[in-house]
């Protein structure tokens, strides 16, 4: 009975969003509705589903960022360097026995914190910090400490740290996926008067070059925990060791990950399914159907909407030059 009254490019769209409110509203509610009430519930919905993406986007940040900071505070507890660390688990100067012995006392024995501070610090030493596809001794250290992945991710971010990162960003400052991918390493600028900070995206090939910028708060609102800029810093704390590592065409990208024991900015595939995971741990957010894509236009549906339905609004916070453009989105 709705769709009919959207224009005929509209229906399919407004067709998925209908549906949308008919899981979260009772179907006799929804039957009542006006074109105009339904257009409201319509925005409701969308800024609600925002704020949630927001909410959990930062909840498992702020999660990956203690696991890899008590990591950091166990590696002060190391009571070996990482020279002697070395020496002691695999100098050819010293029998199996003494090695399987150094192992047993330094890494898996004592204190738990200094067990694993000696460990962080043997896998740095070792293998540059890259824990993919180890076996034999490191193996058994990742096992001791909760699995590959958690105890990888006391040394380098967290893929879902990554992730969470990049949807702060998608979600603070609607730029779309791709540019929030590519965000450059050094994308922090000079705070403002206004206590604000501006962040640099890099350039945009579709405007020709055009330099992208936005302008976001340091510090929290009351619904905040992080803004973008201090999630972005305690990122990059997390992130230099494995930025070193990085193959040279990466090397000023913000946003990598460990893959097949190489340092690259992760795929479009990968950023889908990392999503598709993030929607699944949340019971919140279970049976939403979002692909990143869609992130950008729902920012900007909510800025017209917060704004009175004021087209120019969206148009200015979307930084484009027609209005024929943010309609389409």
């Amino acid at each position: 009975r709705l769709k009919k009254f959207f224009d005929n490019d509209e229906q399919e769209s407004a067709y998925e969003f209908i549906r949308a409110l008919c899981q979260s509203l009772p179907e006799s509610v929804i039957k009542n509705y006006s074109v105009e009430d339904c257009i409201n519930q319509i925005n409701k919905l969308n800024s609600d589903r925002l704020k949630l993406l927001r909410k959990y986007a930062e909840v498992e940040f702020l999660f990956w960022y203690e696991h890899w900071k008590y990591g950091q505070m166990c590696l002060n507890k190391a009571t070996h360097s990482g020279e002697d660390l070395i020496y002691l688990l695999n100098s050819e100067c010293l029998s199996i026995y003494q090695k399987r012995m150094n192992s047993r006392n330094i890494l898996f024995n004592g204190d738990p914190d200094v067990c694993l501070g000696n460990s962080i610090l043997y896998i740095k030493s070792v293998l540059n910090g890259k824990t993919r596809g180890i076996g034999g001794r490191c193996n058994d250290i990742a096992q001791k400490f909760g699995g590959r992945i958690k105890f990888s991710a006391y040394i380098n971010a967290h893929q879902e740290c990554v992730h969470a990162l990049w949807l702060l960003i998608m979600l603070d400052s609607g730029v779309n996926c791709e540019v929030a991918r590519l965000i450059p390493w050094d994308c922090i600028g000079v705070p403002t008067e206004q206590g604000n900070c501006i962040i640099n995206f890099g350039k945009k090939n579709r405007a020709g070059g055009k330099l992208i910028t936005d302008e976001l708060p340091v510090e929290e609102n009351t619904e905040q925990k992080l803004t973008v800029p201090k999630a972005i810093m305690k990122y990059k704390e997390m992130a230099a060791a494995i930025h070193e590592l990085a193959e040279v065409e990466f090397k000023n990208t913000l946003l990598l990950h460990l893959y097949k024991n190489k340092v690259e900015v992760f795929k479009d595939a990968t950023g889908r399914r990392w999503l598709k995971n993030f929607i699944s741990r949340h019971k919140d957010l279970l049976g939403l159907k979002i692909l990143p894509s869609m992130i950008r236009p729902s920012f900007i549906l909510a800025i017209q909407y917060n704004n009175d339905n004021n087209l120019a609004s969206a148009q200015a916070f979307a930084d484009h030059d027609s209005p024929t453009t943010t309609l389409i989105h």
